[in-house]
């Protein structure tokens, strides 16, 4: 529950005098704009809140809730909240459906720009219009505009008409009112199916809009043959939040690159970066009333004021733990790393009478120099505990010296692998270059550059053939021995899917986590087919050292457990309240570990095909 408190989404009132903050804990809090400092707090939801909309011209804020609840609140002139009323639309679906409730981190909830009328995502998707004109919210209409696509944003057009501009995770665009369609911008048909995140008006009728295809587009809706599509990628992973600011006439934009970036208003291309974060962006803001300061919202749970002609942070309000983003276990240790300057060494020192539950001792060891970055994933072999960053450093660690190495790559690293007892290493990095090395920093040799971020690297030492991920649906082999560069690609019905691990699970077949699918990949035959699907991306894949069970975890944030031959789905548990990052067997046959941005351990256990979760390990304490 450490993650209770974390900050998942905000928004300003329309004089910027407040900022309004929600929580994984169902709470929206008002925080003072200046001093950043706590005004009130009140409980709307039961669980996460993603989404949150402030009133342009009224003193009314709405949230609505991963418990599908819709909530309007007050607030006075000094920034004390309370509920107005709130309304379950978990089966509130379009006339002539079923109901079918869909799981989602949707961002779709906007206020008419001067009614007491909002718009949001109902439980199945829908596009919901609520009325709270009496006091009572009531359901105006729901309407199914984009298919079986989620829908992920709503925005009312300012001109007041009570006409929304709302977007799927296909990434269309499409006009409507009264849950009517009046026109559609198909934006997959040009950048294949990615999500839109945010419509931001810019001036007029021209609209600015934030898409995961790494482009700024702008569409004006009076004419959809205006419609631009920025000539650059401007960042390297999804393009979360876009905010213009009318009064400096700069566009800024977020992404999961730990990046804030300067975009050209006019031609979409990329100015500059304006905030490098410690952790992924999304929720963005500049402020009109002092155009050189940004409110950036982090996955980390924090908001953070900054002036973007210093890079400075003036302020910062953060309540989360250090994430845990990797694990392994080696010889009875279990090694995590993630945020902070140190990483965790977990020592088996025997099981529990009864229950069977291995106990650790716990200790920390501080060796990276810049904790403000991350370790993305560690690996251990023979005496070797390396560490890939993001601040572009793979660190070594060895455990009998105790000594540690700084290795210099050339961007944040994504993944590594070490192999002949810890001696050589190889990394994969976001600028697309593959790495092969000594980990005492001896030797480095690129062996492989890509055309975009390469996520994920895996060694086949049968046949000495290292596979390498492309950021999007494209796996490459290269043959150590020849020096042969082979590929595969696997387009999903569902449009580009991003590549987050893959595993050699032997000599012949790879396990590749590509987006919500795990493909399984033949060597010998050149087939690939899905295995299992998961409805959202999936973060990390392990199995026991019997190969009877698959282990899958996905940014649902539950775990599911499978047959590993048949990838048949046998049960489902909820993994933590944040999202769970990686998974370790520390037994081999039953007993495994999750870790995430709860800063905790989870302790598991297989048991008559179902999951049991026995909790934190050891009462283990997060580092905040």
């Amino acid at each position: 529950m450490y993650a209770s408190k974390k900050i998942d989404s905000f928004r300003t009132n329309t004089n910027e005098q407040f900022i309004f903050a929600t929580n994984f804990d169902g709470e929206v809090e008002c925080i003072d704009i200046n001093t950043f400092e706590h005004i009130s707090s009140i409980k709307g939801h039961v669980g996460s809140i993603h989404t949150v909309a402030v009133h342009r011209t009224l003193n009314y804020v709405a949230t609505c809730g991963m418990d599908n609840r819709i909530t309007v609140y007050a607030y006075d002139e000094s920034g004390v909240l309370s509920i107005v009323d709130s309304i379950s639309v978990t089966e509130v679906v379009p006339e002539g459906e079923e109901w079918d409730k869909v799981i989602t981190t949707s961002q779709a909830i906007d206020f008419h720009p001067t009614k007491k009328v909002l718009a949001a995502r109902g439980g199945t998707s829908g596009l919901v219009e609520v009325s709270f004109e009496t006091g009572k919210c009531e359901i105006l209409h729901c309407s199914r505009l984009h298919d079986f696509w989620d829908l992920i944003t709503v925005q009312y057009v300012h001109d007041g008409s009570g006409r929304l501009l709302s977007a799927s995770n296909r990434g269309d665009i499409i006009l409507s009112e009264s849950g009517v369609a009046i026109n559609k911008w198909n934006i997959h048909e040009q950048l294949r199916p990615h999500s839109t995140h945010w419509i931001e008006h810019v001036a007029g009728s021209t609209y600015a809009i934030a898409n995961d295809a790494l482009k700024v587009i702008t569409i004006d809706i009076e004419d959809p043959e205006k419609t631009m599509i920025g000539p650059e990628n401007v960042v390297l992973d999804h393009l979360e939040h876009l905010t213009y600011n009318p009064v400096s006439g700069r566009m800024f934009v977020s992404s999961f690159d730990r990046t804030v970036v300067e975009v050209d208003r006019y031609s979409g291309e990329k100015v500059k970066v304006a905030f490098e974060a410690p952790f992924k962006c999304r929720w963005l803001k500049s402020l009109q009333t002092n155009p050189n300061h940004l409110i950036v919202q982090c996955r980390n749970g924090a908001l953070y004021k900054v002036d973007i002609d210093t890079h400075e942070v003036i302020a910062t309000v953060k309540r989360t733990p250090d994430a845990i983003w990797t694990g392994f276990m080696q010889n009875g240790k279990v090694f995590l790393s993630g945020e902070g300057d140190y990483f965790y060494t977990l020592t088996a020192t025997g099981q529990e009478y009864g229950s069977r539950v291995t106990q650790f001792d716990i200790e920390s060891t501080s060796i990276f120099k810049n904790g403000q970055s991350y370790t993305k994933r560690l690996q251990s072999d023979g005496n070797v505990v390396a560490f890939a960053r993001t601040n572009n450093v793979l660190y070594t660690y060895n455990l009998v010296s105790k000594s540690a190495t700084d290795i210099e790559l050339t961007s944040a690293i994504r993944d590594i692998e070490l192999f002949e007892e810890g001696e050589k290493y190889l990394a994969c990095c976001e600028d697309g270059n593959v790495y092969l090395g000594n980990t005492d920093g001896s030797s480095k040799e690129k062996i492989f550059t890509s055309s975009t971020s390469v996520w994920s690297v895996s060694l086949n030492k049968e046949k000495n053939l290292i596979a390498m991920a492309d950021r999007k649906d494209r796996v490459n082999f290269l043959n150590m021995n020849t020096g042969e560069i082979t590929h595969f690609e696997y387009l999903s019905e569902y449009g580009s899917k991003y590549i987050k691990r893959i595993q050699w699970a032997s000599d012949d077949e790879l396990l590749v986590a590509l987006g919500g699918d795990l493909i399984r990949y033949c060597l010998s035959t050149n087939k690939a087919t899905e295995h299992f699907r998961a409805p959202n991306t999936i973060e990390d894949f392990a199995w026991d050292k019997n190969k009877r069970f698959l282990i899958v975890m996905s940014y649902t944030r539950f775990i599911y457990l499978c047959d590993f031959d048949s990838g048949r789905l046998l049960h489902t548990a909820g993994a933590s309240i944040d999202y769970t990052k990686g998974l370790c067997f520390i037994n081999g046959e039953d007993d495994f570990i999750s870790f995430g941005r709860d800063g905790v351990p989870y302790y598991h256990r297989i048991h008559d095909e179902r999951i049991v979760t026995h909790g934190v390990i050891n009462n283990f304490k997060p580092k905040f």
